[in-house]
């Protein structure tokens, strides 16, 4: 974007002057239309390769931020350990060792007897 303004600014800057000669202006717009052009044909792969290295390296690492922010580790961890309740599939993510270590976190919701069940 930046290019394709500079050129275009320039182009602005000059027209704009009161004492630009006709002749000069119409040859600036065909230098900057031409300009342009051959931006347009020749440097948007340079452009796609700017925006692509851009964005691998700043928006991805935004998401990864993100997603941080949003799930913290603790968090991950605890709906890890509830996907051991999931009735999906016949209880097919049942998994005893995290229901162990989710009774172990909530102590309180888990009595004498259900962790005695719980430890066979």
């Amino acid at each position: 974007m930046l290019e394709i303004v500079g050129l275009t600014d320039i182009l602005s800057k000059h027209l704009q002057k009161k004492d630009q000669d006709i002749l000069e202006a119409a040859s600036l717009v065909k230098e900057k239309k031409k300009a342009l052009q051959a931006f347009r044909k020749d440097g948007f792969p340079q452009i796609w390769k700017k925006v692509h290295t851009f964005c691998e390296k700043h928006i991805l690492d935004m998401q990864i931020q993100e997603f941080g922010d949003r799930f913290s580790k603790v968090c991950t961890n605890l709906i890890d350990k509830m996907a051991a309740l999931s009735h999906c599939d016949s209880f097919s993510s049942f998994d005893k060792a995290k229901l162990l270590k989710l009774s172990e976190k909530y102590k309180n919701d888990f009595d004498h007897l259900e962790m005695v069940q719980l430890n066979r």
